[in-house]
C-alpha cells in the first residue's frame, strides 16, 4: 500500500527537480495566434508549460485568467478539489486557488488554445478559486502554490504595466 503524503512528497520533489533543469526564461511564441476568448484553456510554452482559463473579460485588452496544473495531485485536498480532463491532450488539470489579469497581447502572442469550455464551467471554476484559501492545503502543497505564484506572477507584473502604459492619464 502507498502512503498519500509520501506519493505527494515525491511528485513534489519532481516538480522541483523540472524547475531546477528548466529554460524557464524561454517563453516560446505561439504558432497559431488567437485572442483570447472567455472560456479557453490556454497553455504557456515555457518550461515547464502553465495553463491557464481565460474566465473574464475585464476591459478590451485586458483578461481575468485563473491558472492550471498538470500537478493536480498536489493541489487536491480531501475537502474540496476541482478537476478538468482535456481528453485531447491527455490532461488532467486542476486550476490553482488565484486569478491574475493578462493582457490580451501577452495572450494571443504567448498562450496557445488547447480547449474551450462551457460557461457554467468556467462559472464553477470561478466559484471554486473564490472559496478555497491556502489553510486548505498541506504544507507541502502550499510550498507548490507559492512556487507556481511566482512563475505566474512575472507575466502578470509585466500585464498591469503594459495595461497601465496604455491609458491616457
Amino acid at each position: 500500500m502507498f502512503d498519500e503524503n509520501e506519493l505527494k512528497k515525491e511528485m513534489y520533489k519532481s516538480y522541483l527537480e523540472l524547475l531546477e533543469n528548466a529554460e524557464e526564461d524561454l517563453l516560446t511564441e505561439c504558432s497559431e495566434k488567437k485572442p483570447p476568448l472567455v472560456g479557453e484553456i490556454r497553455i504557456f510554452n515555457i518550461d515547464p508549460p502553465f495553463y491557464l482559463l481565460v474566465s473574464k473579460r475585464i476591459k478590451e485588452d485586458l483578461y481575468e485568467v485563473i491558472p492550471f496544473t498538470e500537478f493536480w495531485n498536489l493541489v487536491s485536498n480531501s475537502k474540496i478539489s476541482l478537476l478538468i480532463r482535456v481528453k485531447k491532450y491527455r490532461l488532467t488539470l486542476s486550476p490553482l486557488p488565484f486569478t491574475y489579469y493578462f493582457s490580451g497581447e501577452l495572450l494571443t502572442k504567448y498562450s496557445c488554445v488547447i480547449t474551450t469550455v462551457e460557461g457554467s464551467v468556467v462559472e464553477t471554476v470561478r466559484e471554486y478559486v473564490g472559496k478555497v484559501t491556502l489553510l486548505d492545503f498541506d504544507e507541502v502543497s502550499v510550498d507548490f502554490l507559492r512556487k507556481e505564484s511566482g512563475r505566474i506572477g512575472k507575466f502578470f507584473v509585466a500585464s498591469i504595466f503594459n495595461s497601465f502604459e496604455e491609458e491616457d492619464y
